[in-house]
Order: structure tokens, then C-alpha cells, then sequence
């Protein structure tokens, strides 16, 4: 991508991460957006649609790097240790962590949330060991997606709390319990 396409890309995720602190996306105008960012808004308009397409994009990219760190990591080894992944993964958000907690909040998307948990449990299903042949596709699906929820609650709360708890000692606890039941299930 261009520099000044991404410079410009930057400074009106910023704009709207500001905006979105102060209320609702939905009440959110291109025009009230691009003076705040001071930018033309043919300029806005030469790389998005509207604010949702913009949005739409910003959260496809995140989305998509994601995915590139869980797939590099391969999250659950043979002995299901999540840890080095699961601070990849927060450790990334974190750098964008404006951005993603102006989306989860109130006044945000709250499709996003659900973009990253579709994904998110997608990319465990792929992860997990074989299991047994007592567990079926139905067991194997509802236990992901207690896996990715659970862990998309303690993110949710994480953040709320603004991120003070130390990041380890909040995904220890998630990986005992997802590696205990993983490893209990392969026996």
C-alpha cells in the first residue's frame, strides 16, 4: 500500500476511534469525520464506500492477521499449550487496542465481536487434535465454540477492567482449563 494511502487510512481510524468514544457509529456522518480528521471528503471517498464500508475494511484486515498468527503458530501442539499464541494474538489487538475497544464498546460494532469469534473458532477447529470417535461433529463444534466464547469473554472483561490485570495472568487460567479438558477428551 501507497504511504499516503496509509497514512490516510490511519489518521481516519484514529478520527473514528475518537468519534465512537464519544457516540453511537450509527449517528457518525462522512462529513463529520472528515473534518475532524481534516480531509477532503473526495478523499475519503476515493478509498471507502461510506463509514461501514470503512469500518468493514479495517475489520478485515485485523481479521486477516489473525488468522496469518494463528495458522504460523499452530495454537494447540501435542501437548495443547496456547499460551505463546494467545499472546501473540492479544499482544497484536493490543497495538490496535483503540481501535478494538471503541469497536466492543457500546457505541461501537458489535458485529466485529462476533467476525472475531466466527473466525476465530473456524481456525481452532482446524487446530484441535483428532479426537476419539465417541465425539461427534456436534460435540467437537459445541465444545469450540465454548473454547473461543469463553476465551472472547475473558478478552471482553480484560479490557473493561482497561487491560490492568497482567496479560499471563489472565490467559493462564484459559489455557489450564482448555488443555485439561482437551487432554481429558484425547485419553
Amino acid at each position: 500500500m501507497d504511504r499516503r494511502i496509509k497514512k490516510t487510512h490511519i489518521l481516519l481510524k484514529k478520527t473514528l476511534t475518537e468519534l465512537i468514544e464519544e457516540k453511537e457509529l450509527r449517528k457518525i456522518t462522512v462529513s463529520e469525520l472528515c473534518e475532524r480528521a481534516n480531509i477532503n471528503r473526495g478523499t475519503f471517498y476515493l478509498h471507502f464506500l461510506d463509514i461501514y464500508d470503512m469500518i468493514e475494511q479495517f475489520q478485515k484486515a485485523i481479521i486477516s492477521d489473525l488468522v496469518a498468527i494463528i495458522e504460523k503458530n499452530n495454537p494447540i501442539s501435542a501437548d495443547y499449550y496456547i499460551l505463546p499464541v494467545l499472546l501473540q494474538v492479544i499482544e497484536y489487538l493490543n497495538k490496535d487496542m483503540r481501535f478494538v475497544k471503541a469497536m466492543l464498546s457500546p457505541n461501537g460494532d458489535w458485529h466485529f465481536l462476533e467476525h472475531l469469534k466466527h473466525t476465530m473458532i473456524e481456525q481452532t477447529k482446524q487446530s484441535l487434535p483428532p479426537f476419539p470417535k465417541k465425539y461427534d461433529e456436534v460435540f467437537i463444534r459445541f465444545l469450540t465454540v465454548f473454547i473461543v466464547s469463553g476465551a472472547a469473554g475473558v478478552f471482553h472483561e480484560w479490557l473493561n477492567d482497561n487491560c490492568r490485570v497482567p496479560l499471563k495472568a489472565v490467559i493462564n487460567p484459559c489455557e489450564i482449563m482448555i488443555s485439561s479438558a482437551i487432554s481429558k477428551i484425547t485419553e
